[in-house]
């Protein structure tokens, strides 16, 4: 059986290092056993994160995963039909959760800023002019 080991670290294929280092991190505290009072489900998590970060973090290791990852997403899209695929692919495109989940704190501060900017200038318009 294939585990994706990209969505078990939450990052995307195209994660660097850095990202699934941090992840990494994120998740351990989150299924650590000792804040969770020794839930096994947790442990068996723990378990298949910190494999997942070995084997992405490792070079060798991560190259044949990744040939092997490939293989089963061109699998899935060849048995997937064109009409679902297409339409569900444009779906995930524009829908706020993957928008939203994609962005980077650098980036949510600039569209914050941006946004700020944009209602102030609409509320100054609105009461002095």
């Amino acid at each position: 059986m294939f585990i994706d080991y990209y969505k078990i670290l939450e990052v995307s294929f195209h994660a660097n290092k850095v990202d699934i280092t941090k992840s990494y991190r994120r998740l351990t505290k989150k299924y650590h056993p000792d804040l969770n009072g020794g839930n096994r489900q947790y442990e068996e998590k723990l378990a298949l994160v910190i494999k997942a970060f070995k084997i992405l973090t490792d070079d060798e290791l991560k190259s044949s995963y990744d040939k092997e990852w490939l293989e089963k997403a061109a699998q899935f899209k060849k048995n997937t039909p064109d009409s679902k695929s297409s339409s569900s692919s444009l779906s995930g495109i524009f829908s706020t959760e993957n928008f939203i989940s994609n962005l980077k704190d650098h980036e949510v501060i600039i569209y914050l800023s941006c946004f700020m900017i944009i209602v102030a200038i609409i509320v100054y318009e609105i009461f002095w002019m």
